[in-house]
């Protein structure tokens, strides 16, 4: 009957720690599946877990050596006082936390908080405190789209964009949201999205940074009781319809051949201009207009020789030096009257 009893009581006392150290475990898992891997941010896991192999063992020994009344000489007691210094050597470890320098944890006493913890080491009474999940505090980066999303003349549109933020207040984004994460990036696209519905697409292509601004700016003020704060907002792309992209190509192109055809036609008609001018200049000047005719002579003559020099070069033997000097001077002959 006594071993009975004994069994029962080991058995109870070992099922309800193993029961809390589970629940414990589940209950931290869930709430790091929200915001960080709680492994990543709080350091000293295995510490904890010897404590309490530690505690547990010795508590059982404890519990065997007091119902079967091995306490009786000096080294059984001797070996019990040792079990007692192990059991609370391990509740000890099992409160030892180690918090990363970029790392605040909040801690709960009795499911009542009481403050930020970190960064360093310390140490938290088991069972009675615990830290629900972490906090980073580094630059966070969330990418967020709208797919399909229509503009204010009816485009269909794909936007894909980029969060940069950082928790400002812990103890907001610890106590006025659940998932400071999830609520973000919710909140970025939702404003994403009231961009687009209130923007035209020419409007939207061309000011990408005023549509950045703007929902930064409504992200601000969603995010602002949760603790959270944006630094910037990135548009990294704006997809549009196949169909829709080959009619503006070309019309782009249509419109870059009209100003084309627009600077030709100034050019002629500034040419034009000019040309007018000069022969305005020449009708009231006749020594202009010959000494503009002797240029223009001597400029093609210029022509006529290099290429005549050209053709020699090429034709080796048929042409020497008379020849060329020969051709000079009907060259000469041919333009003489424009001297005259």
């Amino acid at each position: 009957m006594k071993a009975l009893s004994l069994c029962n009581c080991i058995g109870i006392t070992t099922t309800n720690l193993l029961f809390y150290m589970v629940i414990n475990m589940a209950q931290q898992r869930t709430y790091s599946d929200m915001s960080q891997r709680y492994s990543d941010s709080v350091g000293g896991a295995a510490v904890r877990g010897l404590g309490w192999f530690l505690m547990i063992a010795s508590i059982i020994a404890i519990i065997v050596l007091y119902f079967l009344g091995y306490y009786a000489t000096v080294i059984q007691i001797a070996i019990l006082v040792v079990l007692v210094v192990v059991a609370v050597f391990g509740y000890i470890m099992a409160g030892v936390y180690i918090i990363s320098e970029w790392v605040r944890v909040p801690t709960l006493r009795l499911g009542k908080y009481q403050g930020l913890k970190g960064p360093g080491i310390f140490w938290l009474t088991p069972i009675i405190y615990s830290i629900p999940f972490s906090l980073d505090l580094r630059i966070i980066t969330t990418i967020f789209k709208a797919e399909q999303t229509l503009t204010r003349d009816n485009v269909p549109v794909n936007v894909d964009a980029i969060l940069f933020w950082q928790v400002a207040d812990a103890y907001k984004a610890s106590i006025k949201v659940q998932d400071y994460r999830v609520a973000i990036t919710w909140a970025a696209q939702t404003s994403l999205r009231d961009i687009i519905g209130k923007t035209d697409l020419s409007a939207m292509l061309a000011g990408r940074d005023e549509i950045a601004k703007e929902i930064q700016t409504i992200i601000d003020a969603r995010t602002e009781e949760w603790g959270v704060k944006s630094i910037s907002v990135e548009i990294r792309d704006v997809v549009i319809p196949a169909n829709l992209q080959d009619a503006m190509s070309r019309q782009a192109q249509a419109e870059r051949e009209r100003l084309a055809r627009i600077t030709l036609a100034s050019s002629e008609e500034q040419i034009a201009q000019k040309f007018s001018n000069a022969a305005q200049v020449y009708a009231h000047n006749k020594t202009a207009l010959k000494l503009r005719a002797m240029n223009i002579l001597y400029e093609s003559m210029k022509f006529e020789i290099a290429c005549h020099e050209h053709l020699v070069r090429v034709h080796e033997g048929e042409g020497s030096v008379g020849h060329r000097s020969k051709r000079y001077r009907q060259l000469i002959q041919e333009y003489w009257w424009w001297f005259c």
